[in-house]
């Protein structure tokens, strides 16, 4: 009898522990996720900046390190361009038009703009692929600026689930102006290879934000139309 009592606890128990874990689970799947791109963003731009220091890359390695780099970045660009628009400019850099009105028609302070990140990476390695040191100062300020969003510091976002709207908001405007445009990407043969990684990790996030936040789910409807959009 005591075992049987023995067992049937244990076994309770088990399920307990199971369905406990398996809500913590589901209820940190959105934060994993965007853990695992920022870690893996993270790694790729201290490696990528390690080779500029180190290893004395080709144009052709440099031009390829900068084009994986945005592709990660595109996994990240739906919560960040939200959070914090200022600090993202010094990820991804003002808008080439935006770069282009502040610095050619206004050259002296306090009109001139200050910018780094991918988007004027790209630029100067087009204009002058010999100078590192100009190249390697418009990465060294993303590693300053994705201090501003690591995982923890993204807690007090993602805690209010309504943010979510708001970033895809935004993104659904940038996707009917910029990203379509060639705005936002100097390589115009990298636009819609860009746009087609970033709709499939906004479906990824879609889907991890759904099961975190069932209450507030976004529709399939929505999820159908990012299927067919891919």
């Amino acid at each position: 009898m005591k075992f049987k009592l023995l067992l049937s606890g244990t076994i309770l128990l088990s399920v307990l522990l199971a369905s406990a874990y398996k809500h913590r689970s589901d209820n940190q799947a959105y934060k994993e996720l965007y853990k695992f791109q920022f870690e893996s963003f993270s790694k790729a731009l201290n490696e990528f900046y390690s080779s500029l220091e180190n290893q004395n890359p080709s144009p052709v390695q440099i031009k390829q390190g900068i084009k994986d780099l945005r592709m990660k970045m595109k996994s990240l660009d739906f919560w960040w361009r939200y959070a914090n628009p200022l600090t993202y400019k010094s990820i991804n850099g003002p808008l080439p038009v935006e770069w282009e009105t502040e610095v050619f028609e206004k050259f002296e302070p306090p009109y001139r703009r200050v910018g780094a990140g991918l988007t004027l990476a790209e630029q100067q390695l087009e204009e002058d692929s010999s100078d590192l040191n100009a190249l390697m100062g418009l990465i060294q300020p993303m590693k300053i600026a994705i201090r501003h969003f690591e995982p923890d510091s993204m807690n007090e976002l993602f805690n209010k689930p309504e943010h979510f709207y708001f970033c895809n908001r935004l993104f659904l405007l940038n996707a009917a102006s910029i990203y379509t445009t060639g705005f936002e990407c100097p390589d115009t043969a990298s636009v819609l290879p860009e746009l087609n990684a970033m709709v499939k990790s906004i479906r990824d996030i879609t889907l991890a934000y759904n099961v975190s936040f069932p209450e507030y789910a976004c529709d399939h409807e929505y999820v159908s139309a990012l299927d067919a959009l891919i």
